[in-house]
């Protein structure tokens, strides 16, 4: 990844799944976690990265949940807007107000804002592993990596010859392609958890090789650049929380028992976001074996 880099948090989704039997919130992303609104400790996430300019969310606003976004809105890194109708909505309303606030963007990180296990180190690993020009970059996880993580959350899986791989909640965008990217990001977006119904975007001989196992991670990125134009990678990352989506009570508890553990254990994860002199700064570790990295 290369340039100035803002992010866009899509947040636009009803409280009418799932998660209505934990908290009657309106909004996804105002369901309380761990004494904050969840979508706020993605913002904070964001707002730890240091490539990662300015935060736009695309969504309800979580109020100043922690000192991190307090002191964001001050610096004004961090701005809220009404999301959309629909997920490509949000991301052009986010995309509007990125372009607003740090005119000289080049690229951007999309994510949801359901993964609140993600901090600045994460997606600072995610974002440095990018290369240099392309397009579109997409976190993959193995299924051994999330199985090792976060044991007994149902995730699905896309079985290739390189291994078991499951999508990640983000996707990174170079700005000058983002009208064609758009249409293929929200595609890949929407099929994302229907493994024959993405094969099935390849064409149907990277269909039958996707059903026989045959296909590799990078004969289908080959592929989508034939199909759209675009230099797209797909980014392996070690993190498996970038694919750990919030939007079943199972995956709620498990999250919200991970968030409670390290603020007993750690300084609060934003703490790391600065101390009041600027945009703070992140260590960027070797991943460890253990939990997630969250402070």
């Amino acid at each position: 990844m290369d340039g100035v880099t803002g992010a866009v948090i899509l947040a636009g989704r009803r409280n009418t799944g799932a998660l209505r039997q934990v908290s009657g919130a309106e909004w996804e992303a105002l369901v309380p976690l761990a004494g904050r609104p969840m979508v706020a400790w993605v913002v904070e996430a964001c707002l730890q990265a240091p490539s990662l300019q300015h935060v736009v969310l695309a969504g309800p606003d979580p109020g100043d949940a922690g000192a991190a976004l307090a002191r964001a809105r001050q610096e004004r890194r961090f701005s809220v807007v009404p999301p959309g109708s629909d997920l490509l909505g949000s991301v052009r309303q986010g995309l509007q107000a990125l372009h607003a606030a740090l005119p000289g963007a080049t690229g951007v990180l999309l994510v949801t804002g359901d993964v609140p296990l993600i901090d600045g180190a994460v997606l600072e690993r995610f974002l440095a592993a990018i290369p240099a020009g392309a397009d579109v970059g997409y976190p993959i996880a193995r299924r051994q990596s999330m199985e090792r993580r976060f044991p007994g959350a149902a995730r699905t899986y896309v079985r290739l010859r390189d291994g078991e791989f499951t999508g990640g909640n983000a996707l990174y965008l170079r700005l000058a392609a983002a009208p064609q990217a758009l249409q293929w990001a929200e595609a890949l977006y929407a099929a994302r958890k229907q493994p024959l119904k993405l094969a099935m975007m390849f064409g149907p001989a990277v269909l039958v090789r996707v059903v026989t196992r045959r296909a590799t991670v990078a004969e289908l990125e080959r592929r989508l650049g034939q199909l759209a134009g675009l230099r797209a990678h797909a980014v392996e990352v070690t993190d498996p929380e970038l694919a750990m989506d919030v939007d079943k009570v199972a995956d709620y508890r498990q999250a919200e028992a991970r968030l409670q553990a390290a603020a007993g254990s750690s300084p609060e994860r934003e703490t790391a976001a600065g101390d009041g002199t600027g945009a703070g700064s992140v260590t960027v570790p070797a991943p460890p074996g253990g939990g997630p990295r969250l402070g």
